[in-house]
Protein backbone atom coordinates (compact mmCIF):
# COMPACT_ATOMS: atom_id res chain seq x y z
CA UNK A 1 0.00 0.00 0.00
CA UNK A 2 2.81 2.17 1.27
CA UNK A 3 4.22 1.71 -2.63
CA UNK A 4 0.81 2.58 -4.17
CA UNK A 5 0.94 5.78 -2.15
CA UNK A 6 4.25 7.03 -3.60
CA UNK A 7 3.45 9.29 -6.12
CA UNK A 8 0.85 11.29 -3.76
CA UNK A 9 3.77 11.47 -1.44
CA UNK A 10 5.85 13.04 -4.45
CA UNK A 11 3.20 15.20 -5.54
CA UNK A 12 2.44 16.38 -2.31
CA UNK A 13 6.26 17.38 -1.89
CA UNK A 14 6.53 18.75 -4.78
CA UNK A 15 3.45 21.16 -4.18
CA UNK A 16 5.36 22.10 -0.31
CA UNK A 17 8.63 22.96 -2.50
CA UNK A 18 7.28 25.14 -4.77
CA UNK A 19 5.46 27.06 -1.66
CA UNK A 20 8.35 27.84 0.07
CA UNK A 21 10.34 28.64 -2.63
CA UNK A 22 7.76 31.48 -3.97
CA UNK A 23 8.62 32.86 -0.41
CA UNK A 24 12.52 32.25 -0.67
CA UNK A 25 12.71 33.75 -4.24
CA UNK A 26 10.60 36.86 -2.98
CA UNK A 27 7.18 35.97 -5.42
CA UNK A 28 5.48 36.05 -1.94
CA UNK A 29 6.03 38.46 0.70
CA UNK A 30 5.52 37.59 4.66
CA UNK A 31 3.27 39.79 6.26
CA UNK A 32 4.86 41.22 9.69
CA UNK A 33 2.67 43.19 11.98
CA UNK A 34 3.68 45.33 14.51
CA UNK A 35 3.74 42.79 17.98
CA UNK A 36 5.55 39.77 19.16
CA UNK A 37 4.42 36.53 17.49
CA UNK A 38 4.26 33.07 18.93
CA UNK A 39 3.76 30.39 16.56
CA UNK A 40 2.97 26.51 18.17
CA UNK A 41 2.77 23.98 15.51
CA UNK A 42 3.49 20.30 14.37
CA UNK A 43 5.65 18.81 11.70
CA UNK A 44 3.23 15.77 11.85
CA UNK A 45 -0.12 15.64 11.23
CA UNK A 46 -1.41 15.90 15.15
CA UNK A 47 -1.34 13.95 18.54
CA UNK A 48 1.78 16.27 19.77
CA UNK A 49 -0.83 18.39 22.44
CA UNK A 50 -0.37 21.21 20.76
CA UNK A 51 -4.33 22.67 22.54
CA UNK A 52 -3.30 21.95 25.58
CA UNK A 53 -0.05 23.55 25.13
CA UNK A 54 -1.71 26.88 23.31
CA UNK A 55 -4.26 27.07 26.32
CA UNK A 56 -1.57 26.80 29.37
CA UNK A 57 0.52 29.40 27.37
CA UNK A 58 -2.28 31.83 26.91
CA UNK A 59 -2.94 31.20 30.85
CA UNK A 60 0.30 32.18 31.89
CA UNK A 61 0.66 35.31 29.78
CA UNK A 62 -2.94 36.64 30.81
CA UNK A 63 -1.68 35.80 34.32
CA UNK A 64 1.20 38.19 33.53
CA UNK A 65 -1.21 40.99 32.36
CA UNK A 66 -0.54 40.46 29.07
CA UNK A 67 -3.38 40.89 26.18
CA UNK A 68 -3.68 37.82 23.78
CA UNK A 69 -5.05 37.15 20.34
CA UNK A 70 -4.84 33.96 19.10
CA UNK A 71 -5.38 32.75 15.50
CA UNK A 72 -6.95 29.35 14.52
CA UNK A 73 -7.45 28.13 11.07
CA UNK A 74 -11.17 26.80 12.61
CA UNK A 75 -9.99 23.28 11.00
CA UNK A 76 -12.55 20.61 10.31
CA UNK A 77 -15.19 23.43 10.72
CA UNK A 78 -19.10 22.26 10.12
CA UNK A 79 -18.98 26.81 9.18
CA UNK A 80 -15.74 27.90 8.40
CA UNK A 81 -15.31 31.78 9.07
CA UNK A 82 -13.48 34.24 6.73
CA UNK A 83 -12.94 36.20 10.38
CA UNK A 84 -14.88 35.62 13.36
CA UNK A 85 -14.57 35.17 17.29
CA UNK A 86 -14.18 31.08 18.44
CA UNK A 87 -17.76 31.93 20.37
CA UNK A 88 -19.09 28.62 18.39
CA UNK A 89 -18.00 24.70 18.43
CA UNK A 90 -19.11 24.92 14.83
CA UNK A 91 -16.49 27.98 13.75
CA UNK A 92 -13.58 24.92 15.12
CA UNK A 93 -13.77 22.59 17.94
CA UNK A 94 -10.28 23.44 18.86
CA UNK A 95 -10.47 27.39 18.88
CA UNK A 96 -13.89 27.13 20.55
CA UNK A 97 -11.85 25.10 23.24
CA UNK A 98 -9.33 27.55 23.67
CA UNK A 99 -11.67 30.36 24.00
CA UNK A 100 -13.87 28.74 26.58
CA UNK A 101 -10.48 28.42 28.69
CA UNK A 102 -8.82 32.48 28.17
CA UNK A 103 -9.92 35.00 30.91
CA UNK A 104 -9.10 38.11 28.81
CA UNK A 105 -8.49 37.11 25.20
CA UNK A 106 -9.41 36.59 22.05
CA UNK A 107 -9.48 33.47 19.35
CA UNK A 108 -9.87 34.36 16.04
CA UNK A 109 -10.85 32.16 13.43
CA UNK A 110 -10.40 32.57 9.83
CA UNK A 111 -8.05 30.20 6.99
CA UNK A 112 -6.40 33.38 5.31
CA UNK A 113 -3.79 33.80 8.15
CA UNK A 114 -2.17 36.70 6.87
CA UNK A 115 -5.48 38.68 6.54
CA UNK A 116 -6.95 37.97 9.95
CA UNK A 117 -3.75 38.56 11.52
CA UNK A 118 -4.01 42.30 10.26
CA UNK A 119 -7.58 42.57 10.97
CA UNK A 120 -7.39 41.10 14.76
CA UNK A 121 -3.90 43.69 15.42
CA UNK A 122 -6.32 46.04 13.89
CA UNK A 123 -9.25 45.79 15.92
CA UNK A 124 -7.99 44.49 19.20
CA UNK A 125 -4.32 45.52 19.63
CA UNK A 126 -2.88 42.49 21.66
CA UNK A 127 0.64 42.16 23.37
CA UNK A 128 1.20 39.20 21.69
CA UNK A 129 -0.34 37.00 18.74
CA UNK A 130 -0.12 33.46 19.77
CA UNK A 131 -0.74 31.51 16.40
CA UNK A 132 -2.08 27.56 16.77
CA UNK A 133 -0.96 25.63 14.68
CA UNK A 134 1.20 28.24 12.63
CA UNK A 135 4.83 26.05 11.56
CA UNK A 136 3.51 25.37 7.70
CA UNK A 137 2.64 29.09 7.73
CA UNK A 138 5.70 30.62 6.04
CA UNK A 139 3.21 33.51 5.26
CA UNK A 140 3.93 35.49 8.42
CA UNK A 141 6.87 36.58 10.14
CA UNK A 142 6.99 35.19 13.81
CA UNK A 143 9.10 36.26 16.76
CA UNK A 144 9.07 32.85 17.64
CA UNK A 145 8.44 29.60 15.82
CA UNK A 146 7.86 26.40 18.23
CA UNK A 147 8.02 23.42 17.24
CA UNK A 148 6.08 20.62 19.18
CA UNK A 149 7.29 16.74 18.79
CA UNK A 150 5.52 13.67 20.53
CA UNK A 151 8.02 12.56 22.74
CA UNK A 152 6.95 8.86 22.58
CA UNK A 153 6.30 8.47 18.74
CA UNK A 154 8.75 11.06 17.32
CA UNK A 155 7.90 11.91 13.66
CA UNK A 156 6.73 8.37 12.71
CA UNK A 157 8.23 6.81 9.47
CA UNK A 158 9.93 10.15 8.31
CA UNK A 159 7.77 10.01 5.50
CA UNK A 160 5.64 12.81 4.50
CA UNK A 161 1.80 12.51 3.71
CA UNK A 162 0.36 10.20 2.64
CA UNK A 163 2.92 7.63 3.38
CA UNK A 164 3.88 8.76 6.90
CA UNK A 165 2.63 11.36 9.27
CA UNK A 166 4.83 14.26 7.81
CA UNK A 167 3.29 17.81 6.69
CA UNK A 168 6.90 18.69 5.21
CA UNK A 169 10.41 17.57 4.90
CA UNK A 170 13.11 16.64 7.98
CA UNK A 171 14.72 19.61 6.91
CA UNK A 172 12.43 22.15 8.29
CA UNK A 173 12.98 21.67 11.55
CA UNK A 174 16.20 24.43 10.68
CA UNK A 175 12.74 26.65 10.79
CA UNK A 176 12.05 26.27 14.40
CA UNK A 177 13.23 28.84 16.87
CA UNK A 178 12.46 26.17 19.50
CA UNK A 179 12.06 22.52 20.12
CA UNK A 180 9.44 21.07 22.39
CA UNK A 181 9.12 17.10 23.50
CA UNK A 182 5.87 16.63 24.88
CA UNK A 183 3.84 14.13 26.64
CA UNK A 184 5.71 11.21 27.65
CA UNK A 185 8.71 11.86 26.60
CA UNK A 186 11.35 8.81 25.88
CA UNK A 187 15.08 8.69 25.87
CA UNK A 188 15.19 7.26 22.20
CA UNK A 189 13.15 9.90 20.41
CA UNK A 190 15.00 12.56 22.37
CA UNK A 191 18.29 11.19 20.82
CA UNK A 192 16.43 10.89 17.54
CA UNK A 193 14.94 14.61 17.70
CA UNK A 194 18.93 15.62 18.81
CA UNK A 195 20.58 13.82 15.53
CA UNK A 196 18.24 15.41 13.04
CA UNK A 197 18.67 18.81 14.34
CA UNK A 198 22.67 18.01 14.24
CA UNK A 199 21.56 17.14 10.89
CA UNK A 200 19.69 19.88 9.68
CA UNK A 201 20.07 23.14 12.01
CA UNK A 202 22.35 25.43 10.79
CA UNK A 203 22.47 26.97 14.40
CA UNK A 204 22.18 25.31 18.24
CA UNK A 205 18.13 25.79 19.38
CA UNK A 206 17.16 24.85 22.81
CA UNK A 207 15.30 21.74 23.23
CA UNK A 208 13.11 21.53 25.52
CA UNK A 209 10.83 18.83 27.61
CA UNK A 210 7.16 19.36 28.21
CA UNK A 211 5.49 16.00 29.87
CA UNK A 212 1.79 15.46 30.35
CA UNK A 213 0.70 14.85 33.65
CA UNK A 214 -2.77 13.55 34.64
CA UNK A 215 -3.98 16.08 37.14
CA UNK A 216 -7.75 15.83 37.91
CA UNK A 217 -11.31 15.07 36.62
CA UNK A 218 -13.79 17.79 35.87
CA UNK A 219 -17.43 17.47 35.95
CA UNK A 220 -18.93 19.78 34.01
CA UNK A 221 -22.36 19.34 35.05
CA UNK A 222 -21.24 20.82 38.19
CA UNK A 223 -17.99 22.52 37.59
CA UNK A 224 -16.34 20.56 40.25
CA UNK A 225 -12.85 19.05 39.72
CA UNK A 226 -12.54 15.73 41.18
CA UNK A 227 -9.06 13.76 42.30
CA UNK A 228 -8.77 10.23 40.32
CA UNK A 229 -9.28 8.13 43.74
CA UNK A 230 -12.73 10.08 44.53
CA UNK A 231 -13.94 7.93 41.80
CA UNK A 232 -13.10 4.45 43.47
CA UNK A 233 -13.97 2.12 41.99
CA UNK A 234 -16.78 2.89 39.68
CA UNK A 235 -16.74 1.62 36.26
CA UNK A 236 -16.59 3.73 33.50
CA UNK A 237 -17.17 3.99 29.58
CA UNK A 238 -14.09 6.11 27.73
CA UNK A 239 -15.51 8.53 24.29
CA UNK A 240 -13.07 9.72 22.31
CA UNK A 241 -12.16 11.36 18.72
CA UNK A 242 -8.46 12.49 19.11
CA UNK A 243 -5.43 11.72 17.02
CA UNK A 244 -4.05 9.12 19.93
CA UNK A 245 -6.54 7.78 22.37
CA UNK A 246 -4.08 4.98 23.42
CA UNK A 247 -2.72 7.45 26.07
CA UNK A 248 -5.75 8.46 27.43
CA UNK A 249 -6.89 4.63 27.41
CA UNK A 250 -3.73 3.96 29.25
CA UNK A 251 -3.82 6.81 31.72
CA UNK A 252 -7.36 6.07 32.66
CA UNK A 253 -6.59 2.57 33.66
CA UNK A 254 -3.68 3.53 35.60
CA UNK A 255 -5.26 6.35 37.61
CA UNK A 256 -8.83 4.70 38.32
CA UNK A 257 -9.56 1.52 40.30
CA UNK A 258 -12.65 0.89 38.45
CA UNK A 259 -13.12 -1.46 35.19
CA UNK A 260 -13.04 -0.18 31.89
CA UNK A 261 -16.55 -1.16 29.97
CA UNK A 262 -15.90 0.02 26.77
CA UNK A 263 -13.54 2.50 24.45
CA UNK A 264 -15.58 4.36 21.63
CA UNK A 265 -13.02 5.78 19.44
CA UNK A 266 -13.45 7.78 16.41
CA UNK A 267 -11.04 9.59 14.17
CA UNK A 268 -9.55 13.40 15.50
CA UNK A 269 -11.39 15.61 14.91
CA UNK A 270 -14.70 13.75 14.36
CA UNK A 271 -17.83 15.72 13.95
CA UNK A 272 -20.40 14.03 15.80
CA UNK A 273 -23.76 13.14 15.55
CA UNK A 274 -26.42 11.62 17.60
CA UNK A 275 -26.60 8.60 16.75
CA UNK A 276 -22.31 8.37 17.43
CA UNK A 277 -23.08 8.55 21.08
CA UNK A 278 -26.72 5.87 20.94
CA UNK A 279 -24.59 2.98 22.61
CA UNK A 280 -23.37 5.21 25.05
CA UNK A 281 -26.79 6.28 26.06
CA UNK A 282 -27.71 2.83 25.98
CA UNK A 283 -25.13 1.66 28.48
CA UNK A 284 -25.95 4.81 30.49
CA UNK A 285 -29.35 3.34 30.83
CA UNK A 286 -28.64 -0.43 31.20
CA UNK A 287 -25.69 0.06 33.86
CA UNK A 288 -26.47 2.71 36.09
CA UNK A 289 -22.71 3.23 38.00
CA UNK A 290 -21.07 3.56 35.59
CA UNK A 291 -19.87 6.86 34.15
CA UNK A 292 -18.16 7.96 30.71
CA UNK A 293 -14.61 9.59 30.67
CA UNK A 294 -13.88 12.05 27.70
CA UNK A 295 -11.64 14.69 26.71
CA UNK A 296 -12.37 18.46 26.75
CA UNK A 297 -11.74 18.52 22.98
CA UNK A 298 -15.06 15.75 22.96
CA UNK A 299 -16.66 17.48 25.38
CA UNK A 300 -17.46 20.58 23.24
CA UNK A 301 -19.17 18.58 20.73
CA UNK A 302 -21.09 15.83 22.36
CA UNK A 303 -22.69 18.06 25.11
CA UNK A 304 -25.44 18.97 23.35
CA UNK A 305 -26.19 15.78 21.97
CA UNK A 306 -26.47 13.87 25.48
CA UNK A 307 -30.10 13.19 27.11
CA UNK A 308 -30.38 15.66 29.73
CA UNK A 309 -30.48 13.01 32.34
CA UNK A 310 -27.19 12.01 31.67
CA UNK A 311 -25.37 14.98 31.36
CA UNK A 312 -24.22 14.26 34.52
CA UNK A 313 -22.73 11.06 34.86
CA UNK A 314 -19.65 12.77 32.32
CA UNK A 315 -16.16 13.42 33.35
CA UNK A 316 -13.68 15.27 31.38
CA UNK A 317 -9.80 13.85 32.14
CA UNK A 318 -7.49 16.65 32.41
CA UNK A 319 -3.62 16.26 30.83
CA UNK A 320 -1.88 19.49 32.48
CA UNK A 321 1.64 20.37 30.66
CA UNK A 322 4.37 20.64 33.02
CA UNK A 323 6.58 23.52 31.77
CA UNK A 324 8.12 26.54 32.98
CA UNK A 325 6.66 29.33 30.65
CA UNK A 326 8.68 32.00 32.09
CA UNK A 327 11.15 30.51 29.73
CA UNK A 328 9.47 30.79 26.98
CA UNK A 329 8.79 34.28 27.86
CA UNK A 330 11.87 35.20 28.41
CA UNK A 331 13.35 33.88 25.11
CA UNK A 332 10.53 35.82 23.66
CA UNK A 333 11.41 39.30 24.94
CA UNK A 334 14.46 38.40 23.86
CA UNK A 335 13.69 37.54 20.36
CA UNK A 336 11.45 40.64 20.02
CA UNK A 337 14.19 43.00 21.18
CA UNK A 338 16.76 41.46 18.35
CA UNK A 339 13.63 42.02 15.87
CA UNK A 340 13.24 45.45 16.41
CA UNK A 341 16.74 46.03 16.14
CA UNK A 342 16.59 44.36 12.84
CA UNK A 343 13.85 46.35 11.58
CA UNK A 344 15.37 50.06 12.98
CA UNK A 345 18.74 49.01 10.95
CA UNK A 346 16.99 48.07 7.77
CA UNK A 347 14.66 51.39 8.08
CA UNK A 348 18.21 53.44 8.68
CA UNK A 349 19.54 51.53 5.50
CA UNK A 350 17.03 52.71 3.44
CA UNK A 351 16.56 56.39 4.66
CA UNK A 352 20.39 56.91 4.00
CA UNK A 353 19.91 55.08 0.11
CA UNK A 354 17.00 57.63 -0.56
CA UNK A 355 18.97 60.25 0.63
CA UNK A 356 22.23 59.50 -1.37
CA UNK A 357 20.15 58.65 -4.41
CA UNK A 358 19.79 62.45 -5.63
CA UNK A 359 24.01 63.34 -4.77
CA UNK A 360 24.18 59.80 -7.03
CA UNK A 361 21.38 61.41 -9.99
CA UNK A 362 23.47 64.47 -9.97
CA UNK A 363 26.81 63.00 -10.39
CA UNK A 364 25.67 61.13 -13.37
CA UNK A 365 24.01 64.19 -15.13
CA UNK A 366 27.10 66.17 -14.26
CA UNK A 367 29.21 63.54 -16.14
CA UNK A 368 26.52 63.47 -19.10
CA UNK A 369 26.80 67.36 -19.39
CA UNK A 370 30.86 67.42 -19.59
CA UNK A 371 31.26 64.80 -22.13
Amino acid sequence: MAKLLLPLTWTYRLGVALRYAAYRLGWLKPVTVDVPVISIGNLTTGGTGKTPIVIALAHYLEEQGYKLVILSRGYAARQPQVYAQATDPRYGDEAFLIQQHLTTGTVIVGKNRKKTIEWAVKDYQPDIVIVDDGFQNIGLTKTLDVLLIDGSKGLGNGHLLPVGPLREPLAAVDRATHVILTKNIHLDVANKVNALLDRYARKDKPVWECPFQASHLFHPFSGRLLSFVEMDDTPYAILSGIAHPDTLESESQKRLKGDMVTHLRFTDHHQYVKGDIEDIMLLLKNYHRCVVITTSKDWVKIKSLIIPEFLNRFFIFEMKPMFDWQRLLDDLMVARSAQLADHQAAAAVAVSGEVQEPVGAASAQDGDESA
